[in-house]
């Protein structure tokens, strides 16, 4: 039932911060906020608009960082934008698609949707879209490389900005 429910996670929380702290400082401290953000998402923060969102974006960055603390390899900045970004695109077009397809059903279905609307959700998704691609951007510029001159990396963006707006173009 309900306590051995409590108890299995609790147990395989314990664990997962003890293989986290097993790999590293960072990989625990990683570990430690992405069980934080899961509970209160969770309990509360699945009824709070925009923030719920927020909860959702911050358990995919927060799973790439245990990864690359794992490893042993640093992020950019750049790159925390992308995920950040890419992250939060995923939650509002889940939560688009959600007021499209159910429409005054909607809030039944999942009652924080009350709170939004499809145009601000619209505008929430050009927004994270064009941040994933400038912050993709940024990193494929300021990317070292070894290279003399324009590296290959700076021709990724045009299949990245394709692959954005080919995304967009499904949405909308």
């Amino acid at each position: 039932g309900t306590r051995t429910a409590v108890w299995t996670a609790a147990l395989m929380g314990c664990g997962a911060m003890a293989a986290g702290f097993a790999l590293g400082i960072g990989a625990g401290l990683a570990v430690a906020a992405y069980l934080t953000i899961t509970l209160a998402y969770s309990r509360w923060g699945k009824h709070v608009p925009y923030l719920e969102l927020g909860g959702i974006a911050a358990g995919f960055v927060l799973r790439a960082v245990v990864g690359a603390a794992a490893i042993g390899i640093g992020m950019s900045i750049a790159f925390l934008i992308v995920i950040g970004a890419a992250s939060a695109f995923l939650a509002i077009g889940k939560r688009y698609s959600e007021m499209l397809e159910l429409g005054d059903r909607a809030p039944q279905h999942r009652p924080v949707l009350a709170a939004y609307t499809t145009d601000g959700l619209e505008g929430l998704l050009w927004g994270t879209m064009a941040v994933a691609v400038l912050g993709y951007s940024a990193w494929a510029v300021s990317a070292e490389t070894g290279e003399v001159g324009m590296h290959p990396l700076v021709l990724s963006i045009v299949p990245m900005a394709a692959a954005a707006l080919r995304a967009s173009r499904r949405i909308f």
